[in-house]
């Protein structure tokens, strides 16, 4: 091989491996941005003084309705999907879970599900059955929602709401 091939061989490797690095590091600097903005928005969006959910009357029982809306600010497509808990202590007493929605780049998705509050559920854990028939209860309404910036980074948000219940949260909706 002569001089001059083995010099254009050696540029062209050159050029190729600075296209290759460039490549990288712009792939790398927009998913970081991307999980930046998500990550950023989900955790000062939510706020237990301020839950994005509701309690109503579902078909006559009472239930936790979650209708969430979230925008994916990013450059990549978004998926979310959303899971809630009502936790007395450490012991899940009921829980849902939503499908995944994906969110284009520069779109709103919406989250929805409902999670039912049966009374026979809550009384299967004895300290909290016997609060309740003296009273009222503490109780957690823990929620976490699980973004994946498609198909880089995937994060997990936990906002956990203290929720006061009595048995006539089961009884007149309240």
């Amino acid at each position: 091989m002569s001089r001059a091939t083995e010099g254009v061989s050696v540029r062209a490797l050159q050029l190729v491996s600075l296209t290759l690095t460039v490549v990288t590091i712009t792939a790398v600097a927009t998913v970081a941005y991307s999980g930046y903005v998500e990550i950023n928005y989900l955790q000062s969006g939510f706020q237990p003084e301020k839950p994005p959910f509701r309690f109503e009357l579902v078909n006559g029982q009472q239930s936790l309705v979650l209708d969430l809306t979230l925008p994916n600010q990013g450059l990549y497509p978004l998926e979310l999907s959303v899971g809630a808990a009502f936790m007395y202590k450490n012991d899940v007493i009921a829980s849902a879970q939503s499908p995944v929605v994906t969110i284009a780049p520069r779109s709103n998705g919406t989250l929805s599900f409902i999670l039912p509050m049966r009374l026979e559920d809550f009384l299967k854990n004895s300290e909290l059955a016997s609060r309740l028939q003296t009273g009222s209860a503490p109780i957690n309404v823990t929620l976490t929602i699980i973004a994946t910036v498609v198909p880089f980074l995937s994060v997990d948000t936990i906002l956990s709401v203290p929720v006061t219940i009595s048995q006539q949260t089961f009884i007149a909706g309240g």
